[in-house]
């Protein structure tokens, strides 16, 4: 009896690790209520932080902004730009004794140096992200985001939806990433709150003089709340829309992989019917101009975030990880941020190359597909220009109008990153 108990203990203890392990990794199983519950929970969080302006998945843009988001985000604004405006009076001001108290000063009495830096990087951060922000409800007002609705779709019709062009085995790999992403994605936007918290704290007691009285503290306690806002709205609306787009990648990865296993089943057959080459080229050509058209919409935020949140990165390793200008545990936190961006972008760059390759390998499927069908057709015809149409040079998400994500690319990406920031370094050494 003790045998029997204790390997039922045992047994109890492996499966409870086992759903503990699939839980904490956001791993799920055949049926979709899972993932698109994950949906709708992300979207929430949206919505609660004012990342969306249209009803997040919704994308309500033919509807005049609700009064309680519209008050929602001027007040996201306001706390935005007066983060902006005490970074810029610090900067004039220096030394000024009652500025540092009524404006809550985090570095009243430290070197002169340091707290340029500081302030300088504070100052980058928020003016790129900020510009960012306005930038995707620019975007999402002139309806661009309105592919983001299909999430919401999926939301209501489930990952088996008709219009969606899965098989079996796309729509199972699209429904375990997507609820992986999504609900990874929301951990994220949350650990970003309690990052931004104790980032924002550090700041203010890293120096004693910044909380030497009570007046001191109160004016903290005035000001913190702002800073926190900011901070934590400008971060987490990029992580959102990162987060879509790595979603969007999955989605067209799915689609691509239903359209390959239709071509390898042509293939298996002794020959095709122009009929059936005619279904496949109406659908890979319906596919590629889907994806053109959802992503000749979001190219050039493509490029404003590729481009300014690296250099944002760069800028901050090159401060806190090369010259080590701020106290260490300041300097650990803005190391960990900026090491984490790069890690999002090089993986994301990775992800988005995934979408380059497989569609460059229909490019011989295609020839025997041509091969297969022994009828002379319009349909041979038509499949030659599609398989004109996948190459190299014009296959793959594009980056305004720079050039394609492809696995090269990501690795290129953070080559170039590291050689920015030591030529950098090295040249900055060399003026001082």
């Amino acid at each position: 009896m003790t045998g029997n108990f204790e390997r039922l203990k045992i047994l109890y203890f492996v499966q409870y690790s086992k759903s503990f392990f699939y839980k904490f990794l956001a791993w799920t199983g055949e049926s979709d209520s899972e993932t698109r519950k994950s949906l709708a929970h992300f979207d929430s969080l949206n919505k609660l932080t004012f990342i969306s302006l249209r009803g997040g998945q919704k994308q309500e843009y033919d509807k005049p902004i609700a009064r309680k988001v519209w008050i929602g985000n001027w007040i996201v604004r306001i706390a935005i730009l007066l983060t902006l405006i005490r970074i810029n009076l610090f900067l004039y001001f220096d030394e000024s004794g009652q500025m540092d108290l009524y404006l809550a000063n985090p570095f009243p009495d430290s070197k002169r140096q340091k707290s340029t830096f500081l302030l300088i990087l504070g100052d980058v951060t928020v003016g790129i992200f900020f510009f960012l922000r306005e930038y995707c409800h620019y975007i999402e007002r002139s309806g661009y985001l309105i592919t983001l609705r299909i999430f919401f779709n999926i939301r209501n019709h489930g990952i088996y939806w008709k219009p969606l062009k899965f098989n079996a085995k796309s729509a199972q790999s699209f429904n375990k990433i997507v609820h992986l992403i999504m609900t990874q994605g929301a951990r994220l936007l949350i650990t970003v709150w309690f990052y931004s918290i104790a980032l924002i704290i550090v700041f203010h007691t890293n120096y004693p003089a910044a909380y030497s009285t009570g007046v001191h503290i109160f004016f903290i306690l005035c000001i913190i709340p702002s800073e926190i806002v900011t901070l934590a709205s400008l971060i987490n609306g990029l992580v959102s829309l990162g987060i879509y787009l790595w979603t969007f990648i999955a989605l067209f990865n799915a689609q691509l992989e239903a359209i390959r296993d239709e071509i390898k089943t042509c293939l298996r057959r002794c020959s095709l019917s122009p009929v059936e080459l005619r279904r496949i080229n109406e659908r890979v050509i319906l596919f590629m101009n889907e994806i053109e058209q959802t992503y000749r919409r979001l190219d050039y935020l493509h490029l404003f975030l590729m481009a300014l949140i690296a250099t944002q990165a760069d800028f901050m390793l090159l401060l806190s990880l090369i010259f080590k200008l701020f106290p260490d545990s300041i300097n650990s936190l803005i190391t960990m941020g900026g090491i984490t961006v790069h890690f999002f972008l090089v993986i994301g760059s990775y992800w988005a190359s995934s979408y380059c390759t497989k569609t460059l390998s229909m490019h011989g499927r295609y020839t025997g597909l041509i091969l297969n069908t022994k009828v002379n057709c319009s349909a041979r015809f038509k499949a030659l220009e599609v398989q004109n149409r996948i190459n190299a040079r014009q296959t793959g998400i594009a980056i305004g109008n720079l050039c394609l994500i492809t696995p090269l690319f990501a690795l290129l990406f953070i080559l170039e990153n590291i050689n920015f920031i030591m030529l950098l370094a090295v040249n900055i050494r060399t003026l001082v």
